[in-house]
């Protein structure tokens, strides 16, 4: 990934002003940034007050198709971990902060509840 020095200078300001609430861009959310974070914990605001924790389980990446990348992450929670589809802020103390779009997918577990983040971007 590159970064210009404009943008390298202005997170760089975020980080200083703000400790401990960075917010990443949607620009970085590629699948090898991802890839090293699999199998780790992610703190996640589920309604005002009330918080929960998330894992990510499993990164899919598709071939580039159309200059189009492509992939999705799997992440797994508590079986009662009530969750909408929706935006949710995530935290994870490398990544920092971010906003994504989750929904649940597959039917209902008494082990664990699976929600996915799907992502596509020009390359």
């Amino acid at each position: 990934m590159r970064i210009s020095r404009a943008g390298f200078i202005k997170i760089c300001g975020i980080a200083l002003l703000n400790p401990g609430r960075y917010f990443a861009s949607t620009e970085t959310f590629t699948a090898d940034w991802f890839r090293p974070h699999v199998a780790t914990p992610f703190q996640i605001q589920s309604r005002p007050g009330i918080g929960g924790r998330l894992t990510l389980a499993k990164l899919t990446e598709r071939p580039v198709s159309r200059n189009v990348a492509q992939f999705s992450l799997l992440f797994h929670g508590a079986p009662d971990l009530d969750m909408t589809d929706g935006s949710y802020r995530l935290r994870h103390p490398v990544l920092g902060v971010l906003d994504l779009f989750v929904v649940r997918v597959g039917s209902a577990d008494p082990l664990r509840s699976v929600y996915q983040a799907c992502f596509s971007r020009r390359v």
